[in-house]
């Protein structure tokens, strides 16, 4: 009985001791991010915690933790027999469960809700009507931008004076709220993109993501099949939170970083261009933006989409340029407002400024907290500047950041009569918002619960309903012609590869069709291509890696084959239907003829 207690007695001091430790590091992640939900957690601690709980730890974050464990443990320990601490180590576990958020997102999550069933509006469905002289779009994202850092009685300062002055040449609102899986940075991204959250527990790697939500359409993916050319650029490394397969999932030709931005500049600068967390500079951002609008040909349309990082927690990079007025982060806002104003100044005075609508917004709340005076109502900051036919936002509705999607579309001068974009609804005198009709506590609650419909967003592509794209036969189709026939194309270094082609033909009294087929090929471990049409094999072909020549083939397809013009090429190694990038298939050229 002795030895039994003694094992008793330690099993429950290491009980006690690994829960306080964990309560101890919670509530200083909650003091850090004080707004976070469960899921988000849950990305820092299963995906991100190296390269982000550490990076935004302070001294003051550990010494927080540390003096927690200091003061709890010791008197649990001294002053407490087995059962005592046994009961202690049960409460603490409790308070984790619920300052974690675990306990109302399991209440949540095991019921199911029908919101996406009833509010989703699949942008695949909406007829989008762009003007005949087509926008381009600049879209700069700003790391933690609050609209109330230009209240000077809170902060004891207008830290926005540039940025709020573009509120009386522009439109904006003020009445933005956060809202469950938008408010970190990928997830802003992916929700003010596409219309929908970012949910993680549907994840389950992704350092591992090949395809990032590829069921889902956002935005980005409309302009570019409507002949827009589009990258993304961002401060700091483009693949954290795997933003690159994001990008070229939905609609990006271009993911750029901290890497490719560097490339442009001499060497010997490099080191002066770093900023906080492995990036360059805001400076160096919207430099190597100029740079980048320039190299846009000027006869297609562009999407150039910007992401600012000096303003990053908890290490805010301070240009030196600057002046120092209060000695903390606030003296960084006031910096990258300046340097933002500097750049929208310098688009004005370009060509691109015509016909170019420009949308900043911040990415999402402060995620720590800045000296204030009371509790300033807080919301995230935007402006659309340079607006088409007089649009005018909807200042007193309430919004998150699901309605951005929709109302960056409508910016563009494009109608479209539903005004909505998946849970988006579009600021500009568009119907009511969820989060007006809803309120943020139902919507907050309906976006938790389990929802079969948001599961089909993280489907691989092998799931993904096929769109048929018209094809008039004898049109030569190269390179980024492809794209608008394939849903599972990826883009590596400028060339696309692809696994197959959906084509609608037009009614034809043809008895068969010739298809010409030039490509490069991936070397892999197999050289066998068959190719497949409507699932019957039509060709088979042996590559030849050796010769630096692109493959010439050519084969026909009878009509009989052929449903409702709707026709699935599909490229098969010997292991069977793979994905693009292992698939390998690079077109350069295809012709479809009748015969």
């Amino acid at each position: 009985m002795k030895i039994l207690r003694i094992i008793t007695d330690y099993a429950t001091l290491l009980f006690l001791t690994a829960v306080i430790i964990v309560f101890s590091a919670l509530m200083s992640v909650r003091y850090i991010w004080p707004e976070t939900d469960y899921e988000q957690l849950l990305i820092m601690i299963r995906d991100v915690s190296i390269k982000v709980i550490i990076c935004n730890s302070t001294w003051k974050d550990y010494l927080c933790a540390i003096l927690t464990f200091a003061i709890v443990y010791p008197f649990c320990y001294f002053y407490l027999n087995t059962k005592g601490r046994f009961y202690m180590a049960l409460l603490f576990s409790g308070l984790i469960l619920y300052f974690s958020g675990f306990a109302t997102y399991h209440i949540y999550s095991h019921s199911t809700s029908r919101l996406y069933e009833e509010e989703y509006i699949f942008p695949e469905k909406i007829k989008f009507d762009f003007p005949e002289k087509k926008r381009n779009l600049i879209l700069i994202y700003l790391e933690s931008f609050e609209h109330n850092f230009s209240q000077t009685e809170q902060y004891g300062k207008n830290l926005l004076p540039n940025l709020s002055s573009f509120w009386k040449e522009g439109n904006h609102s003020l009445s933005h709220q956060p809202m469950y899986g938008t408010d970190f940075s990928i997830a802003s991204l992916v929700s003010s993109h596409c219309g929908i959250p970012l949910r993680y527990t549907y994840i389950n790697d992704i350092w591992a993501l090949k395809f990032f939500l590829p069921q889902a359409v956002c935005f980005p993916e409309i302009l570019k099949q409507n002949g827009y050319q589009t990258a993304i650029v961002k401060a700091a490394d483009i693949t954290f939170t795997r933003v690159n397969i994001f990008a070229k999932t939905h609609g990006y030709d271009e993911a750029l970083g901290v890497d490719e931005i560097l490339q442009n500049f001499p060497k010997e600068s490099h080191s002066a261009r770093l900023g906080t967390f492995g990036g360059v500079t805001d400076e160096t951002l919207f430099t190597y933006a100029k740079e980048k609008l320039m190299q846009f040909p000027k006869d297609k349309p562009f999407m150039l989409t910007l992401f600012s990082l000096d303003t990053h927690t908890p290490t805010p990079h301070h240009n030196p340029k600057c002046q120092k007025v209060f000695g903390d982060i606030r003296d960084v806002y006031m910096c990258t407002d300046k340097t933002v104003y500097d750049f929208v100044t310098w688009l004005k005075a370009s060509p691109y400024w015509e016909n170019t609508t420009v949308v900043i917004m911040g990415d999402h709340l402060y995620p720590s907290r800045i000296k204030a005076k009371g509790h300033p109502k807080r919301g995230t900051y935007n402006v659309f500047l340079n607006l088409p036919e007089n649009l005018q936002i909807n200042k007193n509705m309430a919004f998150s950041t699901f309605d951005m999607a929709p109302t960056i579309l409508e910016s563009l001068g494009i109608k479209f009569s539903e005004k909505a974009f998946g849970l988006g609804r579009s600021l500009f005198f568009g119907p009511d918002t969820l989060l007006q009709r809803l309120g943020r506590q139902k919507l907050k609650s309906q976006l938790i619960k389990d929802s079969n419909l948001y599961k089909t967003f993280n489907l691989s592509t092998e799931g993904r309903k096929e769109e048929f794209t018209p094809y008039t036969p004898e049109t030569r189709l190269v390179r980024e012609d492809f794209i608008k026939y394939s849903d599972s194309y990826e883009d590596v270094l400028g060339n696309y590869y692809l696994d197959k082609l959906s084509l609608k033909l037009p009614n034809s009294s043809a008895q068969k069709y010739t298809v010409f087929l030039k490509f490069r090929a991936l070397k892999t471990y197999s050289n066998h291509l068959t190719i497949l049409a409507n699932g019957k094999e039509i060709f088979a072909y042996d590559i030849d890696y050796n010769t630096q020549k692109p493959a010439e083939i050519s084969f026909d397809i009878p009509a009989k084959l052929i449903k409702d013009g709707k026709l699935t090429l599909t490229f098969r190694k010997d292991t069977g239907r793979l994905t693009a990038a292992q698939m390998g298939i690079n077109p350069i050229e295809m012709i479809l003829t009748e015969k």
